[in-house]
């Protein structure tokens, strides 16, 4: 199991990419982590069946678990207020040391996370997490970066499409 930073996650851009990079930094369990862990009206679903979070959302999923450390309390009153209104949390958690990304290469990696690093279910549409939703997941995510119009497009905002 490895750290890898948020700017060198590599944003899928087919569903293949996007099915590697759901059982690069989220819960997938099994032999060769075909089976995504998730919380919901359907359990523990097949990588090869989801094409979107819309499949998932279809199927009743309302949490899974990303491989990053992300703790609430790691994020001061300012970081909120900053950050809040465009829904980019991306320069907080760019911060790897409150804020370390691991990425799962097998079974075993998957396993030693688990058992030593926490792991937090959240919600899908986790406001502070959806920048890396976006960042892992790319469009599959349902969340894209749009120009923001009242900070005269010099900000961008994490919007759900």
């Amino acid at each position: 199991m490895k750290t890898i930073k948020y700017e060198e996650i590599k944003t899928p851009k087919t569903v293949e990419e996007f099915r590697t990079n759901l059982k690069k930094y989220f819960i997938c369990i099994g032999k060769d982590r075909e089976i995504l862990m998730v919380r919901g009206k359907k359990h523990n679903i097949q990588v090869d069946e989801i094409t979107s979070f819309s499949d998932l959302y279809k199927w009743g999923v309302q949490m899974i678990t990303p491989t990053i450390s992300f703790d609430v309390k790691k994020i001061t009153m300012e970081e909120t207020i900053q950050n809040m209104f465009q829904r980019d949390f991306t320069s907080v958690l760019s911060d790897e040391k409150r804020f370390p990304i691991y990425e799962m290469e097998n079974a075993d990696d998957v396993q030693e996370y688990v058992r030593t690093k926490n792991p937090m279910w959240v919600k899908m549409d986790n406001q502070i997490l959806r920048c890396f939703f976006a960042k892992t997941l790319g469009d599959f995510s349902g969340y894209i970066w749009r120009d923001n119009p009242e900070f005269n497009n010099k900000e961008k905002e994490v919007v759900n499409v």
